[in-house]
This record gives C-alpha cells, sequence and structure tokens, in this order.
C-alpha cells in the first residue's frame, strides 16, 4: 500500500537517504553561511535593477503580460494542482457535514489548474460550488471551456482583486478563500487592498489557504541582471511579475489581531461603533501590569489581588481597572474619555470592561457557547443589536488574546516559550 503523503507541518527530515523524498522540509534551518551567500546574490541583482521606465509600465499593465502569457501558452504550462486535497484538507468536503454546498473562491485561478482538479475531486465528495477569478480575461475564457461540464457548480468571472470589490459573489457569503501564487504576482503596494477585498467575501470563520513565495526561495536567488523591481520584488523574462514573502510581512497583511477581524465587513455590519471603540482599548490595555502569575496562583496563595477582587477574574478585573485608574487621573494629560458625555463614557465604559473580563479563559466554553447561541439565530436577534455586537466583540478580543500561534515562528515560539516558563515558575 503506497505510504500516504504527508501535509506541510508534518514532513521532519529524520534520515539524511530521504532527502529528496519532498521538496520542501519543515525542520531544516539555513546555516549563517548559507544565509550570507543569499545575500550576497540579492545585493549583486541590486546593482542591475530594472531600467525605471520599463518597470513603470510593468506596473501599470500587470494583466496585459498574463494575457499575453496566455494567449501564448494557453493551458498547456502549468500542472493541475492535484496535491490540494493533501495540502489543505479544509477543501476535502467529504469530511464536513454541511447542508449547503462548501463555497470556495480560487483567487488568481489563471487556466483552472486549481479549479479543475477541484471540480473532479467534487463529483466524488459533492457538494461545493467554485467561483474563480483573474485578472486575465485570456485565462478565464480558456476556464470557461474547460469547465463546461461543470457549469452548474463552477462561476469564472474576470476580476482584479486589487481594484473594486466584485458584485459576482455576495459579501460573507465564502467559506474559503484559496489563494495559490497570487499575492506575490500584485505590487506590493496594492497587496492590502487585495487581502481586504478578500475578506470581505467570507462568512464568520471563514478561512483563507494561501501558498506562495518565500524570501530567498532559490527562484530568487536565480534571478539575473534587470529583474530586480524593487526589494524582493521582480519582474520574470515574459514580464509578469512576482514578490517574495517575509513571514513578517503575511502577518501584518493577514493577522492583525482585532483590528483585522473588525476591518472585515461581515464582521463590522454586526459590530455597533461604541463596541468597536471599547474593542480596540480593550485590546491595547486587556494585559495591562500582568505579574507574571496566573489567576490559580494568586487565588490559592491568597494574593492581595485576589482578595480584592475576590478570587473572580482577578487579573482581568485588575488590567481594567488600573488602565481607567491611570486614563482618568487628573494629573495627567492622557484622558481620551475627556470629550465624552456621561452616558457615552458609561456605555463604552461598560462593555471596554466586559471584553477585557472575556480574555479569562476560566470561562472560556461559557462565551463560546453564547457565541454559538447567537451566530447560528443571527434572525432572531435582529431586536437585540446591543447584545449580538457584545457577543460578537467578546469572541474577536478572544481570538486576538490567543492568536499567538498565527504570528511568525521566531515571534510566536518567544512568547511560547514565555508562557511555559511562566507556567512552571507557578
Amino acid at each position: 500500500m503506497e505510504e500516504q503523503r504527508k501535509q506541510f507541518g508534518a514532513r521532519r527530515l529524520n534520515d539524511e537517504s530521504e532527502v529528496f523524498k519532498y521538496n520542501a522540509w519543515d525542520d531544516v534551518e539555513w546555516k549563517f553561511e548559507q544565509e550570507e551567500e543569499a545575500r550576497n546574490k540579492i545585493a549583486n541583482q541590486k546593482k542591475s535593477p530594472v531600467p525605471s521606465q520599463e518597470a513603470e509600465y510593468l506596473l501599470q499593465n500587470p494583466a496585459d503580460q498574463w494575457d499575453t502569457f496566455y494567449r501564448t501558452h494557453k493551458d498547456k504550462f502549468f500542472m493541475d494542482r492535484n496535491w490540494l486535497l493533501t495540502e489543505f484538507p479544509e477543501l476535502n468536503v467529504e469530511c464536513r457535514k454541511l447542508d449547503d454546498p462548501l463555497r470556495v473562491l480560487d483567487v488568481g485561478c489563471g487556466v483552472g489548474n486549481a479549479t479543475i482538479p477541484l471540480l473532479q475531486a467534487s463529483e466524488r465528495l459533492g457538494k461545493i460550488f467554485i467561483y474563480a477569478c483573474d485578472y486575465s480575461l485570456q485565462a478565464v475564457d480558456i476556464l470557461k471551456q474547460d469547465a463546461v461540464r461543470w457549469s452548474d457548480r463552477c462561476k469564472p468571472f474576470v476580476w482584479d482583486i486589487t481594484g473594486q470589490i466584485t458584485e459576482v459573489i455576495p459579501a460573507g457569503s465564502l467559506d474559503i478563500v484559496l489563494c495559490i501564487y497570487v499575492l506575490s504576482a500584485i505590487p506590493p503596494k496594492k497587496q492590502q487592498q487585495a487581502v481586504d477585498n478578500l475578506v470581505s467575501l467570507l462568512k464568520p470563520g471563514g478561512i483563507v489557504l494561501l501558498k506562495d513565495y518565500a524570501q530567498f526561495d532559490m527562484t530568487q536567488l536565480r534571478f539575473r541582471n534587470n529583474r530586480l523591481i524593487d526589494e524582493n520584488f521582480y519582474c520574470r523574462g515574459d514580464g509578469t511579475l512576482v514578490y517574495f514573502f517575509s513571514q513578517d510581512e503575511l502577518d501584518k497583511l493577514f493577522t492583525e489581531a482585532t483590528s483585522f477581524f473588525l476591518d472585515c465587513p461581515t464582521v463590522a455590519h454586526y459590530v455597533q461603533e461604541t463596541h468597536a471603540t471599547a474593542l480596540l482599548i480593550a485590546a491595547a490595555v486587556h494585559d495591562l501590569d500582568h505579574p507574571g502569575r496566573g489567576n490559580a496562583f494568586l487565588i490559592n496563595t491568597q494574593q492581595p489581588l485576589a482578595l480584592l477582587y475576590n478570587d473572580q477574574s482577578v487579573l482581568e478585573n485588575h488590567h481594567i481597572a488600573l488602565a481607567f485608574q491611570l486614563t482618568l487621573q487628573s494629573t495627567n494629560n492622557i484622558n481620551i474619555f475627556a470629550g465624552l458625555t456621561r452616558e457615552e463614557f458609561a456605555a463604552l465604559r461598560q462593555a471596554t470592561v466586559e471584553m477585557v473580563l472575556a480574555t479569562d479563559m476560566s470561562r472560556h466554553f461559557e462565551y463560546l457557547t453564547k457565541f454559538q447561541q447567537v451566530v447560528s439565530n443571527l434572525k432572531d436577534n435582529e431586536e437585540n443589536e446591543n447584545n449580538v455586537s457584545l457577543t460578537i466583540c467578546r469572541m474577536l478580543i478572544k481570538c486576538a488574546d490567543i492568536a499567538n500561534p498565527t504570528r511568525e515562528w521566531e515571534l510566536c515560539e518567544k512568547w511560547a516559550m514565555r508562557i511555559v516558563e511562566e507556567y512552571f515558575d507557578q
């Protein structure tokens, strides 16, 4: 029986003789000399960049270059991505109990190298509808011809994701956005707009599946003279563009925690302005003056804070109480609430307190249950907009509070080890 292919994240090189089994491993780090060699190659590329006039033309007309590419190569250049269900099991609809079809957007679909394999798999798995967009009209026309047999389950269309939001897909209707080697083809200054547009199409709980080029990729290091447009941004010989990301850049694009969630139009529709303001304040102060010890330790050792707050959400009460004490002191000039009426301040303060208290993990399942009840009955809760808004905001700050695993590995590992050390120190 053939061994099942391992996903990314589970590929550990324990036997040197198997080094060529995969084209990428998860645990092989560069040596200092290798990184220095890579930096030297990029430094040499910077000595002979793309002429400014040519770069300006390429940046203004990226779709033209892809139209020319697909007019030349048709559907004979890229291989079908038959590895999608292995790398992204979220696409395996058979594993999900859905009443409605899984709705997927294949961004930068080209001629359908991801769309077609997914449609073929859907004949076995069922329950999938794929929107497929590209800003190359040539590519979309080819896909329409090749996918005609699945016309009831696929809608190809032309869309530049860096421009206005599409009207083809209703906002907040997608389960998954599939983004394979797409963002790298977009000029860096337009990438955030593209991400914002895509996120706005997701349902609450929807996900973006991403695969793209990383900084120091061999593809980057092989570029010769007159290919570098800007930092980590290149043009290929055919005029198409490619950017090489650092993990930190992707982190900023996708995981700006609380502010990221609030920018999602689907979320913004249900969140009241006062609660949105309170959420940003709560995110800033929710760990203020943290002593490096958890609630259980403070309670079990009868610390003054635990006695003060009667063993109830001790740290969370301390964080928010101190935040307001410092802000409202008459001796400083940091009272951000000074311009509010008494009623406005009371509402904002109450909401901020509620959100910081929601970060108490001992009450996690209580808040999760409330959130699930509200989200599953949004139409029935329309008359109680305040409760819906507050419940969603509680969950948003909880997501942001435990978002460390979504950060770049260097930062994630640092904070994870600090948490482990804190745990064993108690």
